[in-house]
């Protein structure tokens, strides 16, 4: 009886973990960015500028392109969408994870690094 029992669990965790396989291969490169906890966070800080907006959406929304740093001074051009236009001159943290970004938020030109100042 304990043989069937043992067989039979197996059996059940056996399915499962064919099904999350699946499931997880389905899903796309953004949720599996966002929701695999063994990708690092990186935060990259730009200032808004108007001149970066790419274009700008019927419901309001904007996309932008913009210039950014991270604390190591490493540089790239970091595309997102705004939910609205962005405050001229802002200075954002933005949070990317494997190339996507998953979230923004506004800052104090204290927590910038200095390079991204000195442009």
């Amino acid at each position: 009886m304990k043989k069937y029992i043992f067989v039979f669990l197996l059996g059940i965790i056996i399915i499962a973990g064919i099904g999350v396989n699946i499931g997880y291969n389905k899903m796309s490169d953004v949720n599996k960015a966002m929701f695999n906890p063994f990708i690092e966070v990186e935060h990259w800080y730009v200032q808004v500028d108007s001149a970066g907006i790419v274009s700008k959406s019927d419901m309001g929304q904007y996309d932008y392109k913009l210039p950014a740093v991270n604390d190591k001074n490493k540089r790239k051009d970091i595309e997102f969408t705004g939910l609205k236009k962005l405050r001229e001159d802002a200075f954002l943290r933005i949070k990317e994870k494997s190339g996507f970004v998953i979230g923004y938020e506004e800052v104090k030109e204290t927590e910038v690094p200095r390079s991204l100042l000195t442009d």
